[in-house]
């Protein structure tokens, strides 16, 4: 994983195209972009500092993007993952995982994640990352989101030994 320059915010936006149409199959309610011309916070991770965009890389090939947050204002501050994509070709790869782990160990302390609740990959691949990553203190909640229900993954990690 590396940090996405402003120049390659044009490689996170394609891939933010098939991610969100991907997305969009699994709401229950049809609302919320599907395209990364919809996407309303995409610049807001080249100018706001508390926003980081990352790119995921295998070996020399770009295989997806995350899009990370962290709730400043909270002591101590909570990192969200907003985003997190691999190309459908390169799943089952371990490539996931092992960006999750680079994120997290990266970015230690409170975290949380959603995903939809139609997306059982989604939850049975966070569930297997937080597992092997996070300390004790992890909990999922079902809540009602615009585009219907969800799971919030929230956990903690420590820093790396």
């Amino acid at each position: 994983m590396s940090p996405a320059s402003r120049s390659e915010r044009s490689t996170i936006e394609g891939m933010l195209d098939p991610y969100l149409r991907e997305l969009s199959t699994y709401r229950e309610v049809r609302v919320g972009p599907v395209d990364a011309a919809a996407y309303a916070y995409l610049e807001d991770y080249w100018t706001d500092p508390n926003r980081f965009p990352f790119l995921i890389w295998q070996g020399d090939l770009i295989v997806g993007f995350a899009l990370l947050r962290r709730f400043a204002s909270e002591d101590p501050p909570r990192m969200q993952m907003a985003e997190f994509y691999i190309a459908p070709c390169h799943r089952r790869e371990g490539i996931g995982q092992a960006a999750a782990a680079a994120f997290f160990e990266r970015f230690p302390g409170p975290w949380e994640l959603e995903t939809q609740i139609r997306n059982e990959a989604a939850i049975d691949f966070w569930t297997r990352c937080i597992k092997r990553t996070a300390d004790d203190s992890s909990s999922i909640e079902e809540f009602e989101a615009s585009d219907g229900r969800r799971l919030r993954f929230r956990f903690h990690v420590g820093p790396a030994a």
